[in-house]
């Protein structure tokens, strides 16, 4: 399971210190956020579907007729590569925020998102 987007939990005081970090990006980088975590959310969605569709064919493979072994790892193995899809999807959207962060903007996040979540 994902600790949030800066690595940290997003909940009660973590949650107010990410908004204010969210203020100090500068409007470029606010845009690049917005744009980035809009296909993100698109992604997702496209991959929840996937994955639904798939559960659903497993399902339906185990019931009525005799499971045929081959279709069910066919099946598993779309879900797995689903389910990296999205792994990767999600690490590079975190890269590419990470990137356009400058010095001061990373060591916010280390010391008042990471390390206060430990």
């Amino acid at each position: 399971k994902s600790n949030g987007l800066f690595g940290g939990k997003s909940g009660g005081k973590e949650r107010q210190t990410a908004g204010t970090f969210l203020n100090t990006l500068n409007r470029t980088q606010q845009q690049q956020l917005y744009q980035l975590l809009s296909s993100q959310v698109r992604t997702f969605q496209t991959q929840m579907s996937r994955r639904a569709q798939i559960v659903i064919a497993l399902d339906a493979m185990k019931t009525g007729k005799p499971a045929v072994e081959i279709k069910l790892q066919q099946a598993g193995g779309q879900f797995a590569q689903t389910e990296v899809q999205t792994t990767v999807a999600e690490a590079r959207a975190i890269q590419i925020i990470k990137d356009s962060l400058t010095a001061t903007q990373k060591g916010f996040i280390q010391q008042n998102l990471v390390d206060a979540g430990r």
